[in-house]
């Protein structure tokens, strides 16, 4: 696609409609304008959204022909929305649907699973489906960066190659969040002096601690 045009249409916010969710639970949206501009088959995706919901959104980034939007605001929301309980899952990427009640969820699951079972064409029994509780995560691996002596530590974001930092994950332990925290004050203190730039990984796990 020509930079310009992609330019051009990354500065504006749009009015979408959500059509049906994609098999990662993404809202798929429709825009006639994006399509004319583009001028080839572009598929619309808005991560936190719900099928019927009207939204305003702005695009950031195009993958695999596969254009991500961030959600600026709902006009016209889903029964099935709920309040999120966190700012920021949206923006690291490590929760799908925390802005869904609890029987959307349930129903969504059962019909990804009979989706399964047919393509297996294989018969096996569903057993009653239970929700994780917050902070039940005991392991979680963590992206990390020195730039120009500032360091910061966290999860990827799924829409921008950047870290969001956490002060607190709903999913993660709270003990695993503690070595956390700990491990990145101790880290911090220990090299940002005697290094500019650096990318690592990071894995905790509750009983164990923190490994690079």
């Amino acid at each position: 696609m020509n930079t310009n045009k992609y330019d051009e249409i990354i500065k504006k916010s749009y009015r979408l409609k959500i059509t049906h969710l994609n098999d990662q639970g993404y809202g798929v949206a429709s825009n006639l304008l994006i399509n004319k501009r583009i001028k080839k088959k572009i598929v619309l995706i808005v991560p936190g959204t719900l099928a019927g919901e009207i939204i305003l959104a702005k695009p950031i980034k195009i993958i695999n022909e596969k254009m991500f939007f961030r959600i600026s605001k709902v006009l016209t929301s889903n029964q099935n929305r709920k309040k999120q309980d966190c700012k920021k899952f949206l923006i690291c990427g490590g929760c799908d649907f925390r802005h869904v009640n609890e029987l959307w969820l349930q129903n969504y699951k059962l019909m990804d699973l009979n989706d399964f079972n047919k393509k297996l064409k294989i018969k096996f029994q569903v057993l009653p489906i239970f929700q994780s509780n917050n902070y039940s995560r005991q392991r979680a691996s963590f992206s990390a960066e020195i730039k120009n002596g500032v360091f910061k530590i966290g999860f990827i974001s799924i829409f921008e190659n950047q870290i969001v930092e956490l002060n607190e994950c709903k999913t993660l332990n709270r003990s695993l969040l503690k070595i956390f925290q700990s491990f990145k004050n101790k880290l911090s203190n220990f090299i940002i002096k005697k290094i500019l730039n650096l990318k690592f990984k990071l894995i905790c796990c509750r009983k164990v601690g923190c490994i690079i």
